[in-house]
């Protein structure tokens, strides 16, 4: 290195430094009387070094359940998110969100009570919530951390749900679990699609059924990532 500045292996891991990719996972539960909703949104983001959006993508999985008067649960079949369903709906587009904002302006993105925007000419092109997946992404700039990523990179988000339910009926004596894993990944790659970054995470979302088929959805859960060390791996390996 010359004394009049870095050498170009310096300047560069201070470029990658100052950018930054985040994940960011909601999950929200509702019942009604024998039925119940597990809805997730995840959203990942590519920040530059002033932690503007360079690249943002966000899906979304929704998954109902349903119980008979017998207390027999009956789980989904089909675990695609939206995307992987063939929606190609213009997400970002349509919610307001644009490459260029910081986590503050994704923030302060308006929406009515239905979630949808409250922006004219968004609401004209905007059949969906929308609120979900402005905080999905606020969330992700929020967590956002230097992990490799530079300039020219691309972010991409994977996720993959599964049943995780071990019963399929609840008695007096014990309630059903209706549970789905749901494992979540953002990463960026570089022009030539080599891997410079990556986050994963998981959500176990579930549901309580009762003998009498009742659903009852609890407050709203935690990511892995989120639970920190109150989850408890810790102490579960002989790491420490």
């Amino acid at each position: 290195m010359s004394s009049s500045g870095m050498s170009s292996s310096t300047a560069s891991t201070a470029q990658n430094g100052a950018w930054k990719t985040g994940l960011g996972v909601l999950t929200e539960t509702t019942d009604d009387h024998r039925t119940g909703k597990i809805d997730l949104v995840a959203a990942a983001v590519l920040l530059d070094g002033e932690g503007k959006i360079i690249d943002v993508t966000f899906d979304e999985l929704e998954s109902t359940i349903s119980a008979d008067g017998s207390g027999v649960l009956s789980m989904p079949t089909d675990y695609r998110t939206k995307r992987q369903k063939g929606d190609d709906y213009p997400l970002a587009a349509a919610s307001g969100i644009k490459k260029g904002m910081t986590a503050e302006k994704v923030a302060k993105l308006e929406t009515e009570e239905d979630g949808k925007p409250k922006d004219a000419d968004l609401l004209s092109s905007c059949t969906i919530a929308i609120d979900g997946y402005r905080d999905a992404v606020a969330k992700a700039c929020a967590n956002a951390e230097a992990l490799g990523a530079a300039k020219g990179d691309r972010v991409s988000l994977g996720i993959e749900a599964a049943n995780a339910s071990s019963d399929v009926t609840a008695t007096d004596d014990k309630d059903v679990n209706a549970q789905v894993d749901v494992t979540i990944v953002a990463l960026t790659a570089d022009s030539d699609g080599r891997v410079t970054s990556a986050i994963g995470d998981m959500a176990e979302p579930a549901l309580t059924v009762m003998s009498d088929g009742n659903v009852i959805a609890p407050d709203a859960g935690k990511s892995k990532l989120e639970q920190g060390e109150s989850y408890g791996m810790r102490g579960a390996s002989s790491l420490g």
